[in-house]
């Protein structure tokens, strides 16, 4: 098993209550699990349903009564809390062969694990909390990660340097190897960052350095101070921005381009892959708004979180696809789906109404497999083949007679692109497996040529 799998396995099975501790009623309650290179993870659960997930990390001397207070303080506010021990993270560091730090991927492998545990019906990305040198950790996280893996981040006594035996990987904010003997590395500023940044200042750190950083970074700002009411209201601040974005109870991330302005008669609604709208998908989207196209984004890993049934699914889309419509002045749709979003287009093609059908102009599968799943599981991630998966190629020979065009790697060992079923379809061949060799250029003029849509050019907008 690999180390994500152990991992998983680690959360899944080891969390158990702390005896030690005595609650009342209406108190968080707090539990443990081994994560293996975190070591162990204090889960704080609020007393009522869960709103959504922190991940706090700790100072460098380890979990302390402040991270204890502010860990319950948080988790009474009704969110999920994951303690992280700051000491024993990097005591696991040190026992890898890694030649840098890149903690995100277990950060957000913990994260998914107890999700999958809590009343979600969505995948909702945490915000990182981090305190002290934790802070620097939760920059560094919110810096170096693709965007939506985090919802925000938080640094309280927040200061740009970090005291550790290797440097974060090179897409963190790292100015420069270690500055000294000591292993300090400091972090500049990240004027493209796209995850919200809020941070209090530690007492003695460079005025400079930290106003450096906050000043030339995107989206940051300075909180009032560190106290666990001001932490509470900030979150629940970037969790009424989260719930006003998109639409109610569809997890969208809209793309404009400039030229959207000028007219047109066309728009794109595009499911990602399982792991979320962040990379192949949105650079794809991002292509096709270039070229005034606005886009749906329809982030897989949050809204098939919870197994959705293909009438639900098409329902979904019935209405995303009026809405855009009206919206936009936009009476002609792009339906695009990549992986996961490919897979389960047909089912939810030949569901629609008719009146949304007669709207769709092209169909477009990107990566699309034989099978299809309808919730995302841990074990898509790790390579395994879900028992509930269903075949797809059955469900492509009922859809009705539109512009149909599957996409496929030529590495790709499971396409469903040259099965029989789709011999109607236009099929393209691109270099490399699963991730077209980062051609993604070419395959967002590929789709809009099959869609009758002539390119123009402008920079896309993320709302």
């Amino acid at each position: 098993m690999n180390r994500i799998g152990k991992l998983a396995l680690g959360v899944l099975l080891a969390l158990s209550a702390d005896a030690s501790i005595t609650l009342a009623a209406d108190a968080p309650v707090m539990m443990t699990a081994d994560t293996g290179r975190l070591g162990e993870v204090r889960r704080f659960d609020p007393p009522a349903k869960p709103s959504d997930v922190v991940l706090l990390v700790s100072d460098a001397a380890g979990w302390d009564a402040r991270s204890d207070g502010l860990a319950r303080a948080v988790a009474a506010s009704g969110r999920i809390v994951l303690g992280i021990d700051m000491k024993a993270f990097q005591a696991g560091m040190d026992k890898t062969d890694d030649t840098c730090s890149f903690p995100v991927n277990d950060l957000e492998e913990v994260s998914h694990q107890v999700q999958k545990t809590a009343p979600f019906d969505q995948y909702r990305p945490p915000v990182i909390l981090g305190v002290g040198a934790g802070a620097a950790v939760a920059y560094a996280s919110v810096t170096e990660s693709l965007p939506t893996t985090f919802a925000a981040g938080v640094g309280l006594d927040f200061c740009p340097v970090y005291l550790a035996p290797r440097p974060f990987c090179p897409d963190a904010p790292s100015a420069s190897p270690p500055a000294d003997a000591t292993g300090t590395h400091a972090f500049g500023p990240a004027p493209r960052l796209a995850t919200p940044w809020f941070a209090t200042i530690r007492a003695g750190c460079s005025a400079h350095a930290a106003s450096a950083v906050m000043d030339g970074t995107a989206g940051a700002e300075p909180l009032a101070d560190g106290s666990p009411a001001t932490v509470t209201a900030t979150l629940d601040g970037i969790a009424a921005d989260a719930a006003r974005s998109g639409m109610p109870d569809i997890p969208v991330v809209e793309i404009l381009g400039d030229d959207q302005v000028k007219g047109g008669d066309t728009l794109a609604i595009f499911y990602s892959g399982d792991g979320g709208w962040r990379d192949i998908d949105r650079q794809i989207g991002e292509e096709i708004a270039r070229s005034g196209v606005p886009v749906v984004g329809v982030d897989s890993l949050r809204y098939f979180w919870r197994e959705r049934k293909p009438e639900d699914i098409a329902r979904d889309l019935d209405q995303m696809i009026s809405h855009y419509a009206k919206k936009w002045s936009r009476p002609k749709v792009l339906l695009l789906g990549y992986s996961f979003g490919a897979d389960i287009m047909p089912f939810a093609v030949n569901r629609l109404s008719a009146g949304s059908l007669s709207r769709v102009k092209l169909v477009s599968l990107l990566g699309f497999a034989t099978k299809a799943d309808f919730e995302v599981r841990i074990g898509g991630w790790l390579g395994v083949d879900s028992a509930d998966a269903v075949e797809t190629l059955p469900e492509v020979g009922k859809m009705a007679p539109v512009t149909l065009q599957c996409i496929y790697g030529e590495e790709e060992d499971d396409t469903g692109c040259t099965a029989p079923e789709l011999a109607h379809a236009e099929t393209i061949r691109m270099d490399g497996g699963h991730h077209f060799d980062g051609d993604y250029q070419d395959v967002a003029k590929s789709i809009l040529r099959a869609g009758g849509v002539t390119p123009s050019s402008s920079a896309p907008k993320a709302k």
